[in-house]
């Protein structure tokens, strides 16, 4: 996906109350009608806290899913409804996932089939970029061969990765 398609399902941190409520309408759990809502600030400032508080302000339960970002893959095949932190200000309401794909409600109330794969590469893309180009640096003065080089980067990129927390989901 490009930059401009994942603006289009991110829902900014200022609207996680709405985000909250559309998936809970829309994943059919029920609702409190005279529910209040959280300052605008709250949910910059700490969108986990927003998304609880909005949470049980409609009746529903939230619980984050805890894991790294080597395993975030396998989490997300069983989650939903989930809201998830794609990036500083940006957040996927997702309805349901599979193996495949995600079912996400983009801020138009409009779902979306995403690749599963393509959000997670999107959420591990910043750590990747930081961890990639010193391995890079390190291997191109071996004397392994160009592929071999890539399958290691590979390999110790997996493991970079299961060493940094998600918890943003």
């Amino acid at each position: 996906m490009q930059a401009g398609e994942w603006e289009a399902i991110g829902w900014p941190a200022g609207w996680l109350p709405d985000a909250v409520r559309a998936l809970c309408e829309k994943t059919r759990l029920p609702v409190h009608q005279n529910a209040g809502s959280a300052a605008a600030t709250t949910c910059h400032d700490n969108p986990g806290a927003c998304i609880e508080w909005h949470a049980q302000a409609l009746g529903s339960e939230t619980e984050t899913q805890h894991t790294n970002l080597r395993d975030l893959r396998e989490v997300l095949e069983w989650s939903g409804p989930a809201i998830l932190q794609l990036n500083q200000d940006s957040f996927v309401a997702i309805v349901r996932s599979g193996r495949r794909t995600a079912r996400v409600l983009t801020p138009e109330h409009r779902l979306r089939h995403i690749a599963l794969g393509e959000l997670v590469h999107a959420i591990r893309q910043p750590q990747v970029q930081l961890l990639q180009q010193p391995l890079r640096d390190l291997l191109s003065r071996t004397k392994i061969n160009a592929s071999r080089q890539a399958q290691s980067i590979e390999k110790l990129l997996d493991e970079q990765l299961a060493l940094i927390r998600f918890e943003n989901c």
